[in-house]
């Protein structure tokens, strides 16, 4: 999985709370390069949970098909973005 993701050129991770910077520095520390934080339409804007990268809305990502998207959120609201993911190939989702 980390070599597939150092090696992608679009990598995502959705959520923006305590897992998701823990995973933004596993990325760090492992070389993996991503683009943003995202989280779902209905979401308040939040500060960034690294201070470097933008939060974007699901809607904003402009081709699902081309992204790579870490999904770090607890198993509830992992659940709950699913239907968000229907049109994302199932190889370019990470849990």
């Amino acid at each position: 999985m980390c070599e597939k993701l150092r090696n992608s050129r679009s990598v995502y991770i959705y959520g923006a709370g305590r897992n998701a910077r823990i995973v933004a520095e596993y990325f760090k520390k492992t070389n993996i390069v991503f683009k943003s934080f995202i989280v779902s339409s209905g979401e308040e804007t939040r500060k960034s949970p690294d201070d470097e990268h933008e939060i974007i809305k699901i809607e904003e990502l402009r081709s699902k098909t081309e992204a790579d998207i870490f999904i770090a959120l607890i198993l509830r609201n992992a659940l709950d973005v699913m239907p968000y993911m229907f049109d994302v190939p199932k190889d370019k989702i990470f849990i």
